[in-house]
């Protein structure tokens, strides 16, 4: 896996990073369950401060910002088309030492109880259960892929 896949520094290459998180996260929950789930929000990993600063002006530009516990989240004036769909909400993650990962997706899906039991019996190399205060998520990683991808319930779904 390549460190720093991107180099961030224009709204071209913010757009190219959405839609490779889009494809390979979507690629990653497809080949972990069987089947396609419709992302709800993309993640966008900053690496550095300054890298930080250039991504929300540049995502500044395609929507509108609030405040969210570790970055900005964009509601997006447009729909953003990628290879996995089209997407309505985009964040861009603060830096952190341990995200060097390009970004993530969150995937919402009809049941999260039934869904997180199957799967974590399954599928326990790819899946891991998160708990957080007030709120579990499931974890898809995987050693080849620089995303992650997460399931919540929609009423879990911390902001």
């Amino acid at each position: 896996m390549k460190l720093y896949r991107f180099n961030l520094k224009s709204k071209k290459t913010l757009l190219r990073a959405i839609d490779y998180v889009a494809r390979e996260t979507s690629t990653l929950i497809e080949r972990t369950i069987g089947r396609k789930l419709p992302i709800t929000y993309l993640t966008i990993f900053a690496h550095r401060e300054e890298e930080y600063e250039k991504l929300i002006a540049f995502a500044g530009e395609l929507g509108k910002p609030e405040e969210t516990k570790n970055g900005l989240r964009f509601n997006l004036h447009t729909p953003i088309r990628t290879r996995a769909g089209y997407l309505k909400k985009l964040r861009i993650r603060k830096p952190d030492p341990y995200r060097t990962q390009v970004g993530c997706a969150d995937y919402d899906v009809g049941d999260y109880t039934d869904f997180r039991d199957k799967y974590l019996e399954t599928r326990p190399y790819n899946v891991r259960l998160i708990e957080r205060e007030g709120h579990s998520m499931l974890e898809f990683h995987d050693p080849g892929f620089d995303v992650f991808a997460y399931v919540f319930s929609v009423s879990d779904r911390p902001l």
